[in-house]
């Protein structure tokens, strides 16, 4: 066979005739045996099996992540939907005894008629947990109060709240509306 490959390069031009051919050395992939390059192929066929694998529980994962998401979200909204039906259930009443006091004619059965909603109102509102913010005679907290007014006052120290110019709700611990107050000073 080196005969052939001679002439062959002879016929080339590559070498020249007679010229000594130099034996390239065998590498060392070249004295593997058939064993060893098929456990080469069966370690890369595992490999790319387990990186399959993996491949395949990384999208699972994702994919129960993205069905928790779009649960959870629906589950919000029809939680907002039940809250919000419990607290309108609750004011219907309300509407419907303004509906009533509008009908009436003035005197003060009207009056007392007016203020029986607004009592109703009120515990209608503190069943769900909202309360007034405290302000009459208490001192100035910018957390819970805006005072619109300054009054100088010889009987309170300055930052006491005089007057109430509108009440102010909170909700547990989360303000809805400050009070708007007169403060001395």
């Amino acid at each position: 066979m080196k005969d052939l490959n001679k002439t062959k390069l002879e016929e080339d031009n590559i070498v020249e005739p007679g010229e000594v051919i130099e034996e390239i050395p065998p590498s060392e992939n070249d004295n593997l045996s058939n064993e060893e390059n098929a456990s080469d192929i069966d370690v890369t066929e595992e490999k790319d099996v387990e990186i399959a694998k993996l491949m395949e529980r990384l999208l699972r994962s994702q994919a129960e992540f993205e069905n928790f998401r779009r649960r959870t979200q629906k589950e919000k909204e029809e939680l907002s939907g039940f809250t919000k039906g419990i607290i309108f259930g609750k004011l219907l009443p309300v509407l419907d005894n303004f509906e009533r006091a509008i009908l009436a004619p003035d005197g003060p059965a009207f009056r007392q008629g007016v203020e029986m909603i607004q009592q109703q109102l009120v515990k209608a509102v503190e069943a769900q947990g909202v309360s007034k913010i405290k302000t009459h005679g208490e001192i100035f907290d910018p957390q819970y109060h805006e005072a619109v007014m300054r009054e100088s006052s010889e009987d309170q120290p300055e930052g006491v709240i005089l007057e109430e110019l509108q009440a102010g709700y909170q909700l547990g611990n989360q303000i809805l509306r400050p009070a708007m107050v007169k403060i001395s000073g």
